[in-house]
């Protein structure tokens, strides 16, 4: 027995195979994965996978004789999420949607005036502002006071998430809406808000002849009352200020790339990324901090209100005006990891060949795998195409990108999001039954947490993770799939027309292959492709190409 080892430090995990060698081809022995530490090619990185090796050799109870590496290039994907401009609205100024908890349907406007002033009666219809710390049961006491004095109370609003608690102990039925920026309504000359019950459209606020109205406004006003209910779309409660004069609300600066050809600086447009080739990207100007260059090989973007227009999927208005970027960072150097490792290992370190060959060495080891197949090594921040000719394309925009979407469409952190992406959801209709994205129930074994009730749940790392409690599994589904369409498919459409090259059979590895979705989300989009996930030596599966392809490559 020759035992050789193969290392892949990649950007997210590093995966090392044991093999013997003196099999043709190589037997795997032992093989294992852990998160990668630090960034690729750092002493961390390094440290982290001669100890992986040397949990493998103790398994076996032998050292590996040579462990083969290949130079690194760190590959730095930015996944970047950035609020799209909004468009020009005159004098009007949405200040926000307010919380889950506010209560009273209806539509109200009035002259801002903070609940703690002397109350007054006439001088017209006023809406209530409540500081943040005011107290339920403050702003509640004082609500009525304003009443009793004979004010034309028309609305609450409050800074604070207490809006149930305020409405259930006024003594009239009044819109109260609450998580709101009321520092920045209170400047107003009017403000209109408006309260319709969950997954219902706003009526008046959402409608620019009724806003005109509601607020006088001028014809000069029509333009901007018409983009502001745009923007609104998807909303079923919102706040609105008329502003004593043109409004200087501050808006997102554009995102801008700089083209290779020409140098010249032009607004980040996906459309325009799409019909692109890779590497037509020299840099991505970035809007915060002002004035950033970020020196980059390649440039994808998602414009999540897109997406959600394209399957009619309600999102939250501030949501849906993100665009999330993924940025192949070009400013980074090959690095020979093969020295650091020496000192940590006792087998001799060969530096075999490039990840690339290795991907491909692994991905054909396949069972019937041919060999003018096309490897697609699927990253968290980077798709990577080897051909049988050698030629390589790398495009940024992967799982990394679909995790930041996610995120963002669900509100949820990243690390919830990684897991929620993956595959089909359910939502929990009781404690022990779950309705699938297909309309069947299953019963559950044992009853999941009461908390959980109402909300979308994927199986997690420690049970159910619940999520989206606004959203039907079915509508789930389609912004899900969509999503991955935008990310994944469209973005391995552009990395095929740069390759130049139309194969018959496409091997997927690396840990984006192992999305549930991913097959049958390719195949459609990209017709005319085999799609198939690898199992590298028959054995591995689709995660270990580079890590066995560099121990074949080195006993060969």
């Amino acid at each position: 027995m020759r035992l050789i080892a193969g290392v892949d430090v990649g950007n997210t995990t590093t995966e090392v195979v044991l093999a013997d060698a003196a099999a043709h081809p190589p037997t795997p022995l032992a093989w294992d994965r852990a998160p990668t530490r630090g960034t690729k090619g750092s002493a961390a990185s390094l440290a982290g996978a001669a100890a992986l090796v040397r949990r493998l050799e103790r398994r076996l109870a032998r050292p590996a004789e040579v462990v083969c590496v290949a130079v690194q290039r760190p590959v730095e994907t930015r996944t970047l999420s950035f609020a799209q401009p909004l468009p020009p609205t005159g004098r009007l100024r949405v200040i926000g949607t307010g919380g889950p908890t506010s209560r009273g349907e209806g539509v109200a406007v009035g002259t801002p005036v903070w609940v703690g002033q002397t109350p007054r009666s006439g001088g017209g219809p006023v809406v209530l502002l409540a500081a943040a710390g005011t107290g339920y049961s403050a702003t509640a006491h004082a609500v009525q006071t304003w009443v009793a004095a004979g004010a034309d109370v028309r609305g609450v609003l409050l800074a604070d998430d207490e809006g149930v608690l305020v409405a259930n102990r006024l003594p009239l039925r009044l819109p109260v809406l609450d998580e709101v920026d009321v520092v920045a309504v209170a400047s107003a000359r009017l403000v209109a808000m408006e309260i319709r019950a969950p997954g219902h459209a706003l009526r008046d606020l959402g409608d620019p002849l009724r806003l005109a109205r509601l607020l006088g406004l001028e014809p000069e006003d029509q333009a901007g009352a018409a983009a502001l209910t745009d923007a609104l779309a998807d909303a079923s409660r919102a706040v609105v200020t008329l502003e004593p004069g043109p409004a200087t609300a501050v808006s997102a600066a554009p995102i801008e790339v700089e083209l290779r050809a020409t140098g010249r600086r032009v607004a980040l447009d996906r459309d325009t990324l799409a019909g692109a080739r890779v590497a037509s990207v020299a840099g991505l100007w970035l809007p915060e901090p002002p004035g950033t260059r970020l020196p980059v090989d390649d440039v994808w973007a998602v414009e999540l209100r897109e997406v959600a227009a394209s399957v009619a999927a309600r999102v939250d208005p501030a949501t849906s005006r993100a665009v999330v970027v993924a940025a192949l960072r070009a400013d980074t150097v090959p690095l020979d990891p093969s020295a650091a490792l020496q000192t940590e290992l006792t087998g001799q370190v060969r530096l075999v060949g490039s990840e690339a060959t290795a991907a491909r060495v692994g991905a054909l080891s396949t069972p019937g795998a041919s060999p003018e197949a096309l490897v697609i090594d699927m990253g968290g921040g980077t798709i990577d195409l080897v051909a049988a000719s050698g030629a390589q394309v790398i495009v940024a925009g992967a799982g990394e990108m679909v995790t930041a979407c996610v995120a963002a469409f669900q509100g949820l952190p990243l690390g919830a999001a990684d897991w929620v992406k993956r595959g089909p959801a359910a939502r929990l209709e009781t404690p022990q039954i779950l309705q699938h994205e297909d309309g069947t129930r299953e019963l559950l074994s044992a009853p999941a947490p009461t908390a959980a009730v109402g909300s979308l749940v994927v199986a997690g790392p420690s049970g159910l993770l619940a999520f989206g409690t606004q959203t039907a599994p079915a509508a789930w589904r389609a912004l899900r799939v969509r999503t991955k369409q935008r990310v994944l498919a469209d973005n391995l459409a552009r990395a095929l027309r740069s390759l130049g090259q139309r194969p018959t059979e496409v091997i997927l590895v690396g840990g984006g292959a192992r999305n549930k979705e991913l097959l049958a989300l390719l195949r459609p989009h990209l017709p005319g492709l085999a799609f198939g996930r690898a199992d590298v030596a028959g054995l591995l599966g689709h995660r270990y190409a580079v890590a066995y392809g560099l121990a074949a490559l080195a006993s060969a």
